[in-house]
């Protein structure tokens, strides 16, 4: 997990076990619409930086 410069957007990597995959998500406090959605969904990227 790593957190913006901004400190308003978290990025995190979420596991599933169902799929034995990992992929990135996106947490924005800024949206209020849809503040948590998949950033990069390919199944193995788990290290994000900014």
């Amino acid at each position: 997990m790593t957190i913006s410069p901004d400190g308003k957007q978290i990025v995190m990597c979420i596991y599933n076990s169902q799929r034995s995959s990992s992929s990135l998500f996106i947490l924005d406090a800024n949206d209020k619409k849809t503040p948590f959605k998949a950033l990069i969904d390919d199944g193995k990227s788990c290290y994000p930086t900014w």
